[in-house]
């Protein structure tokens, strides 16, 4: 049976066919050159290795030799050379011959499949070097003039305990994506996300959503990596870095209503399925007005502590100190645009108001 395909994707068959490939182009080639060999010294002996023939160690000469021979003498000798080439084509096949039987038994062996039942181990040594989670030995003047890399250019992905009980942290700097998935709990943080965090002295934008990362690791940061640190956590009542997304509106180029849309689209539709229903429809065109009208009367009155936000947009939907319907009134009669009153703004009183609350 052959079982050069099972368990093609393991490290040991892959190995294996490796080292039987290898063989087999070693032996082609020693019985090609062993061809020419052979039709250099039939010559030689056909002439009693004479003087003329050139250099020789003890009557071995040179393969290449037959070839300039040929090119000397094939005029007055084509008998004898055409005998040395047959008897080197005669070796060379016999040869390539053997290799093929070779070759063949090889992969016909009825030697058992050591991955037959899995092939999965804990790696050793050689197979984390082969990684490059591990330096290669080098030699001692390599080790010399071979570039260093920064110690701060590495992700730590694990750690590894030699023969005799030292402990090497495997990390990685090549160019791939690193994925770490185990259970909660488990150290994930603590043993790989925390060490790179602390010995990481480039860019970095990292999801905290416990906020143990940021306690422990943004003071180093900030210190000893040269980073300006910034966390953001609207949510937070002890503050955070903000952003005011209604700045981002491109108010008086004709595209502020397009951008207010697309804002309240994420507000009423997070999850970015789609307004599938009439609640969702409607809030979405309520938000719209009423951010839009925000936006023109901060900006026309430009009074201090109304700048456009969305808590403002929120206190004015809420506000238990005015009636709901003074809104939608002042939306539908506020000048907006050229002293006239906004459609979109204004259009929301009528149709989405009363559905919408």
């Amino acid at each position: 049976m052959n079982h050069s395909n099972q368990n093609s994707g393991s490290p040991l068959v892959k190995n294996e066919g490796l080292v039987k490939t290898k063989l087999t182009q070693m032996m082609a080639i020693f019985f090609m050159l062993g061809g020419v060999q052979v039709a250099t010294q039939y010559f030689a002996y056909r002439f009693q290795y004479q003087p003329q023939l050139g250099v020789h160690f003890n009557q071995l000469y040179p393969p290449w030799s037959i070839f300039e021979w040929a090119n000397k003498w094939y005029a007055q000798y084509p008998d004898i050379i055409g005998q040395s080439g047959s008897m080197g084509v005669l070796f060379a096949g016999a040869g390539l011959i053997l290799t093929l039987i070779v070759k063949m038994v090889a992969d016909n062996s009825s030697r058992p499949n050591t991955s037959l039942h899995g092939s999965a181990r804990w790696a050793n040594e050689k197979d984390i070097q082969a990684a490059r989670l591990l330096p290669l030995r080098q030699p001692f003047f390599k080790r010399l003039t071979s570039k260093k890399i920064p110690q701060n250019d590495y992700v730590y992905v694990g750690a590894w305990q030699d023969k005799k009980g030292k402990t090497h942290y495997l990390k990685h700097n090549g160019l791939e994506h690193v994925l770490c998935y185990a259970p909660t709990r488990s150290g994930k943080g603590v043993g790989l996300v925390i060490p790179t965090l602390l010995s990481w002295g480039h860019s970095a934008v990292i999801t905290d959503l416990k906020g143990e990362l940021w306690s422990v690791t943004a003071g180093w940061r900030k210190v000893h990596a040269g980073n300006k640190v910034i966390r953001f956590d609207p949510a937070s009542p002890k503050g955070s870095a903000c952003w005011n997304p209604l700045d981002e509106i491109r108010m008086h180029d004709g595209l502020e209503v397009g951008d207010v849309q697309n804002l309240a689209t994420l507000i009423v539709d997070p999850d970015g399925k789609g307004l599938r229903d009439h609640w969702q429809k409607t809030s979405q065109a309520l938000l719209v007005g009423v951010i839009l009208h925000v936006l023109y009367k901060s900006g026309s009155e430009g009074a201090e502590g109304t700048e456009a936000t969305l808590p403002l947009v929120d206190s004015m939907l809420s506000d238990p100190e005015r009636d709901i319907g003074e809104l939608w009134m002042e939306m539908a009669t506020y000048p907006h645009v050229n002293g006239e009153n906004h459609p979109v703004v204004g259009g929301h009183r009528t149709r989405y108001a009363g559905s919408s609350l």
